[in-house]
């Protein structure tokens, strides 16, 4: 299942899915004075229901501003980041939700 937020918002596109709901997360960024933002994500990032667990990949791939970073303009002016990625699913996964913790790196410059 994968969400495509490299150009905004996204929801899941999958051609077999079972998932319901959900769609890309959504950072937002400001600051007082034009900041340039480098924004790096973790190779992967377990999700867990219980003893079941499913992995998240290629959150860079999949997001804004992947490899190139977002400029803030000031003014304490907010600017969207949205976040996608690829839940790899093996078809026997248990029903439910599933989560897990991450760290997303911002670098200001």
């Amino acid at each position: 299942m994968i969400i495509s937020a490299e150009h905004g918002q996204s929801v899941p596109a999958s051609s077999r899915s079972v998932i319901t709901g959900g769609g890309s997360g959504r950072i937002t960024l400001r600051s007082e004075d034009v900041e340039h933002v480098e924004i790096l994500f973790p190779a992967a990032v377990s999700l867990f229901n219980g003893g079941e667990q499913v992995e998240l990949r290629n959150m860079d791939i999949r997001s804004q501003y992947q490899g190139v970073g977002v400029d803030l303009p000031g003014g304490n002016i907010p600017v969207d980041v949205h976040v996608g990625g690829e839940l790899i699913l093996q078809g026997n996964e248990r029903p439910g939700q599933y989560s897990g913790d991450l760290l997303i790196e911002l670098n200001f410059h």
